[in-house]
Order: C-alpha cells, then sequence, then structure tokens
C-alpha cells in the first residue's frame, strides 16, 4: 500500500515507460555483432559501459557505440505504454516532482527518443543519466548526468538536495522502475516502490526474490498508478 503523501515520483525508463524490451531484444546483437562484441549478457544488470571498457574500447569507441545504439534504436520507433502522459498529467496537476532516472548514458537523441516515443517531456522536472565515462554534452538544464548508475544512491546526487528538501523525505517519495537494479534504489533511498511487469521481471515471485519489501506494491503496467493518484 503506498502511503501517502507522495512528493516526488523517480521513474525508471525503459520497460516501465518506454515499451522498448522488444526492440532491444532486436537490437542488442545486431550491435554487438557490428562492433565485434561477443558473450555479454544485458539482462546481467552489469554495466554496458563498463564491458566495453574492459574490452579495451577507449572513451571516444565508446561514445561512438552509443552513438550507434541511439541511432538504431531511434529508427525502430519503440512507444511509450498506455496511460503514461495521463498519469504524468495527474501528478503534474498535483504540484508532484516527476523525475525520470535511467542508466542510460547520455546521447543527443535521449530527449528526442522520449518525443518519439510520445512522452511529454515537458511534465518531466528532472532527467538523471548514467554516464561511465563523462558526458560531453548536457541535453538541457534540467538534465544530468551521474558517473555512478542504479542502484547506488551516488546515482542521484544531482538531485538529492532538492529531494531532500521535499516534506516527509524519504517516504514521500516513490520509486517506480522494472528491475532489480530500480528495487535497490529504493531500498538505498528509503523511499517507497512500485515495481511493474512490463520489463524483464515478469512475475510478482521473481520481484520476491529479488527482495521487494511487504509495504511495496505491484502493477502490470506503470499506468495502475493513475487510480492510487487520481
Amino acid at each position: 500500500m503506498i502511503k501517502r503523501p507522495i512528493e516526488a515520483v523517480l521513474f525508471d525508463c525503459d520497460g516501465t515507460l518506454v515499451d522498448d524490451l522488444d526492440v532491444h531484444a532486436r537490437l542488442w546483437p545486431a550491435i554487438f555483432q557490428e562492433f565485434n562484441i561477443g558473450g555479454f549478457d544485458t539482462k546481467a544488470g552489469l554495466s554496458v559501459g563498463k564491458y566495453l571498457k574492459e574490452k579495451g574500447f577507449s572513451s571516444d569507441k565508446i561514445r561512438k557505440f552509443w552513438k550507434r545504439f541511439s541511432g538504431m534504436e531511434f529508427d525502430l520507433e519503440p512507444k511509450i505504454f498506455s496511460g503514461v502522459n495521463e498519469l504524468l498529467r495527474i501528478l503534474k496537476q498535483k504540484g508532484i516532482l516527476i523525475a525520470i532516472v535511467t542508466n542510460r548514458p547520455t546521447t543527443r537523441n535521449y530527449l528526442r527518443f522520449l518525443v518519439q516515443a510520445g512522452l511529454d517531456i515537458e511534465s518531466v522536472d528532472f532527467f538523471v543519466n548514467h554516464d561511465f565515462i563523462p558526458s560531453l554534452i548536457k541535453l538541457r538544464p534540467n538534465q544530468f548526468s551521474a558517473p555512478i548508475g542504479k542502484p547506488h544512491l551516488e546515482f542521484l546526487r544531482p538531485i538529492i538536495k532538492i529531494l531532500k528538501n521535499i516534506e516527509k523525505f524519504p517516504r514521500s517519495v516513490l520509486t517506480v522502475g522494472d528491475s532489480w537494479a530500480d528495487l535497490g534504489l529504493a531500498k538505498n533511498l528509503s523511499s517507497q516502490f512500485a515495481g511493474v511487469l512490463s520489463g524483464p521481471v515478469r512475475s510478482v515471485q521473481k520481484w520476491k526474490e529479488f527482495g521487494i519489501r511487504n509495504r511495496d506494491v505491484i502493477f502490470k503496467e506503470v499506468s495502475g498508478l493513475i487510480k492510487i493518484f487520481e
């Protein structure tokens, strides 16, 4: 059961807001083959950037890899899940802070990708991306780069002072995601958590194996939160 008040919601991106699991299942093998990379399990929860570094990729080549990835992904045109913009609109009307926090790196296509997917990015207060190597770009003033990814609390450093200023922090923060990393971030932040079954975790049992807490909630898709906030 989600306890009120909720003053901030931290959304994961892939598999939570954007329905791109099938797109990525096609894309990863293709780009790994193109860059002559083999044997990497994208479901293992490891950093692709770190793996590329271990394979001897220079920072420049890693940036080229992500540029190519974002271009290929953009061409495949994944879309947001049903009800995402309605949920964002409801949260915005209630004055609840909205952030998209993702282990995606910062690429020039990122915000264009979200717009193409149909997401109303003007409803989002902050965007936080994880960059294993320093990002050379900043997409807009409310978009930040973090050197450490989820589930580490350090990932939220760009916006943690803002979060700490909200009433009844951290209980008033709700983290929403589809993976163990999102749950881990919620635990490290001591926030409430809502898990979805629209990403790699497809069962309540799997969430239990990841250590979901009794106070946490699970929805089929993120649109399940609409009834909680409307």
